[in-house]
């Protein structure tokens, strides 16, 4: 190595750190590695239900679950706790098949997973998929069986069962190793809770989790809200460094002069602050940094697919939600219905969002957020859906029921042939039900899909031309106005009034 000086600071004293592991010089020039333990994030994950919330409110003896609108979680939350000298962040995952992209942006920047099953219910399909996210991003893992106090007939054998399922997914829980450790707890009677602390803490200690604090302070966005006033406040995970009230940050190619939501004069690596002064703009899973620095986060092989572009016109919606975290659940809920987002945000619905609903032919969606009197009396006067839910799965549930109400068909024919004519192309059809006559729109249906809206141009019944055709099971020939490229076993349907 060079023979570079090594920089010394004030920060070892001013943090009241005991255990200094040293400076390091590295062949860059002038730069200085002043290392010191860091404390590790664990992630919290699994299936809805299944106890992730009420495991870290046993740890941190509070009662979160109960305040949580349907008993389940929709965000991602953070919490600190001090166990034997040692801090431990741990972040609560949301369990809905909705959140996926949530609990991945919190797995990449975690230490180590804590992978919790219901020993009532076993493993759930959001189960596998935490298995599948946690192994690809090759974490150490730690298995807890919940629920113990439970009356569960042959408890043995329930555990047995879930230690088969994740042996089928790679998980070999018999096995026990540095990556794979299993406990059971009771979250209601507090059984084992210091054991499951226990292994956090040796498998901390293994990890040798280091934080530079010489670095550049470089942090992650995992969620955002906004305050009692109205500002924008960013739960932000620090990973390195320390950052300093009032200091500036970068956030993509705009610099911003951020302080603490608390009390409090700095942070450093491992530890999650709330901050002002980040734009209303920001999204979670984006890097903040004291210069111009880019983060590269973990990475998932995934394979990118282009999905096909429907010629139905979709149903418009407008979301307004109480947290990042939850309008991105809401938006996988919306892109998965196949629905078309007009416009997005968090905080109160405004009258102008009401009004902007109305020009747009939008649905409003707000979820977690307060409407008013007046909201509620102007999206009245202009015809606007005003969707008020608190819970994902009863918000999943009404929108469902709409777009079955929307694209309500009945098929009445089924394509068997082609024939190309100099007038064009013929298609030989076999009528379902009702009837069909010159003119009417229809929708085309292919495996199930709905693609696009075609208009009759003639009809014929064999050889002659005919306005209408009722003759059920019978074949009859027809032809569109439109150039669209019909199939065999295509269905022809028509909407229902």
């Amino acid at each position: 190595m060079g023979n570079h000086p090594v920089l010394r600071v004030g920060w070892i004293e001013v943090l009241g750190i005991k255990q200094y592991i040293g400076s390091i010089s590295t062949f860059e020039a002038g730069y200085v590695c002043d290392l010191v333990p860091r404390m590790s994030i664990i992630c919290v994950l699994g299936h809805i239900n299944h106890g992730k919330t009420s495991l870290i409110d046993c740890i941190n003896n509070e009662n979160t679950a109960s305040y949580e609108a349907g008993s389940i979680t929709q965000s991602s939350r953070t919490k600190t706790f001090k166990y034997k000298g040692m801090k431990l962040t741990f972040i609560d995952t949301p369990g809905h098949s909705l959140f996926s992209e949530i609990r991945l942006n919190c797995l990449k920047v975690s230490n180590i997973a804590v992978l919790v099953v219901s020993l009532q219910e076993g493993i759930k399909p959001q189960t596998l998929e935490c298995v599948r996210v946690i192994k690809q991003l090759d974490m150490p893992i730690v298995v807890v069986y919940n629920k113990l106090d439970c009356d569960i007939f042959e408890k043995e054998m329930n555990i047995m069962k879930i230690r088969e399922g994740l042996t089928k997914v790679g998980i070999n829980a018999g096995l026990m190793g540095e990556n794979l450790v299993e406990v059971q707890v009771s979250t209601k009677s507090n059984e084992n809770i210091k054991q499951l602390l226990d292994i956090i803490c040796l498998t901390t200690n293994r990890l040798k989790l280091k934080n530079n604090i010489s670095s550049l302070s470089v942090g992650v966005i995992m969620d955002i809200k906004l305050s009692k006033g109205q500002r924008p406040v960013a739960n932000t995970l620090i990973s390195q460094g320390i950052l300093k009230w009032g200091q500036i940050v970068v956030l993509g190619s705009q610099a911003f002069n951020v302080c603490f939501e608390n009390s409090i004069r700095f942070v450093i690596g491992g530890s999650i602050v709330e901050l002002t002064g980040l734009p209303i703009n920001a999204q979670p899973g984006q890097c903040i940094s004291t210069q111009q620095y880019i983060m590269k986060p973990k990475q998932l092989n995934t394979d990118s697919s282009c999905s096909k572009k429907l010629s139905i016109e979709r149903i418009n919606v407008m979301v307004k939600t109480n947290s990042f975290s939850s309008l991105n659940g809401i938006i996988n809920l919306i892109n998965e219905l196949k629905l078309k987002v007009v416009w997005t945000g968090i905080g109160h619905i405004s009258l102008a969002n009401v009004r902007l609903a109305s020009v747009t032919k939008s649905i409003l969606i707000a979820f977690s957020v307060k409407t008013t009197a007046d909201v509620k009396c102007l999206a009245k006067q202009l015809n606007v859906i005003l969707l008020n839910s608190e819970l994902i799965y009863e918000l999943a549930q009404w929108l469902r029921g709409l777009i079955a109400k929307q694209y309500a068909v009945q098929i009445i024919a089924r394509i068997e042939r082609s024939f190309s004519t100099k007038e064009g192309v013929i298609y030989g059809a076999r009528l379902v039900c009702a009837e069909i006559y010159v003119n009417q729109r229809l929708i085309i249906i292919r495996q199930g899909q709905l693609l696009f809206a075609i208009q009759i141009k003639t009809i014929k019944r064999f050889c002659s031309v005919v306005k209408h055709f009722n003759e059920v099971n019978q074949l009859f020939g027809f032809a569109i106005h439109e150039r669209k490229d019909l199939k065999l076993n295509d269905r022809l349907a028509s909407r229902l009034s």
